[in-house]
């Protein structure tokens, strides 16, 4: 559960709790602990929605804001050495 988050031009922080898996599937997870997390946006961040299982892209801008409103989609983030290479929506 994600309480709040912030973001600039170069990063993002959520606060609350992630589940965190190693696999596309989440067939297993962790739940890391209630904290605060703070990924790198890069120029190659992909942003993208998923509406029955055909992604279509969205601009940075709006899935910023979309984190940030907190209005119950769920966010998937692909993250590499803390960058995040995808940002994706689905409910």
């Amino acid at each position: 559960m994600i309480k709040a988050v912030e973001y600039d031009e170069s990063s993002i922080t959520f606060y609350g709790t992630f589940s965190k898996s190693e696999s596309d599937d989440f067939a297993t997870y962790d739940v890391l602990p209630d904290g605060t997390y703070t990924f790198e946006l890069t120029p190659q961040t992909e942003y993208c929605g998923w509406e029955q299982d055909e992604k279509y892209l969205w601009s940075k801008e709006d899935a910023l804001r979309t984190c940030q409103r907190l209005n119950g989609l769920g966010v998937r983030l692909k993250v590499t050495d803390g960058k995040i290479e995808e940002m994706s929506f689905g409910s």
